[in-house]
């Protein structure tokens, strides 16, 4: 009769490499996420404050041109 296997291991001898491997994955994948939800966040936040500099930019030379004329 074979031993069990112990605690994140499996019965064909990849042991905790195996364990070791899928707790890296989870990781990475949390990792990635998170930087894909923080980036948007930060863009969204970049890109709306560009677009009101902008539209204030040419509301403001809209202004000007009015005067001008």
């Amino acid at each position: 009769m074979s031993p069990s296997p112990h605690l994140g291991e499996s019965p064909h001898g990849e042991g905790p490499r195996r364990s070791y491997f899928l707790c890296m994955r989870c990781q990475r994948v949390f990792l990635r996420s998170f930087l894909c939800f923080f980036f948007l966040i930060f863009f969204r936040r970049f890109l709306i404050t560009e677009l009101k500099v902008i539209t204030s930019l040419l509301a403001l030379l809209e202004k000007l041109l009015f005067i001008i004329q």
